[in-house]
C-alpha cells in the first residue's frame, strides 16, 4: 500500500516506478530510470532555447526586409531630384540603424565608399546617436550601399539625359529660328 500514499498519487505511475526499480535492481535501478528523462528535459529545454532564438532571427530578418523593401521603393520614387534622393536616404537610412548619415558628392576617404560597380559615387558617413544598432549596420550595410550607389547613379543619369534634352531643344529651336 506504499503506492497510495500522497507522494505517489501525486506523481502516479513515475513515482510508483521508480521505486519498483530502485528496490529491485538498487541505485542502479533508479539512475537508469531517472537519467533518461532527465536528458530529455535537458535536450527539449536546448530545443526549446535553439527554437526561439530561431524565431527572433527570424523576426529581425523580417523588419530588415521591410525596412529595406520600404528604402528601394522611396529611393526609386525620388531618383529624379537628385537632392530629395540624397535627403531621403540620410533620414530614411539614418531612422534605421540610429544614426546621423551624411551623404557627401565628394570623396574624402573618411566615410563609406558609394560605388556603382567600379565607378564612386558618393561617401556614406555614419555619426551614432543614442540608441545606435550596430549589429543592424553591419547586416544592412552589404544591402543598403549598393542600392543607394543604383539610386545615385540613377538620379546621375536623368540629370544627364535632361541636360541633354534641354540642349537638343534648344539646337533646334536655333535651328529653326535660322531657317526662318
Amino acid at each position: 500500500f506504499r503506492w497510495l500514499t500522497p507522494h505517489y498519487m501525486c506523481f502516479g505511475p513515475l513515482a510508483l516506478a521508480s521505486t519498483v526499480s530502485a528496490e529491485r535492481l538498487g541505485a542502479v535501478g533508479l539512475v537508469a530510470f531517472v537519467v533518461p528523462p532527465a536528458l530529455l528535459v535537458f535536450s527539449l529545454r536546448q530545443y526549446l532555447l535553439r527554437t526561439r532564438d530561431s524565431v527572433e532571427d527570424l523576426r529581425d530578418a523580417n523588419d530588415d526586409l521591410k525596412a529595406l523593401l520600404e528604402l528601394s521603393e522611396g529611393l526609386a520614387s525620388r531618383a529624379r531630384d537628385r537632392s530629395a534622393l540624397l535627403d531621403y536616404a540620410e533620414t530614411t537610412i539614418g531612422r534605421l540603424v540610429g544614426a546621423t548619415i551624411t551623404v557627401m558628392p565628394e570623396p574624402d576617404g573618411r566615410g563609406d565608399d558609394v560605388r556603382a560597380g567600379e565607378r564612386w559615387v558618393a561617401s556614406l558617413h555614419l555619426l551614432p546617436r543614442p540608441g545606435f544598432d550596430q549589429a543592424r549596420w553591419e547586416r544592412l550595410r552589404d544591402t543598403i550601399v549598393p542600392q543607394l550607389a543604383t539610386a545615385i547613379e540613377t538620379a546621375e543619369l536623368i540629370e544627364e539625359v535632361q541636360a541633354q534634352h534641354v540642349a537638343a531643344k534648344t539646337a533646334l529651336t536655333r535651328s529653326i529660328e535660322a531657317e526662318e
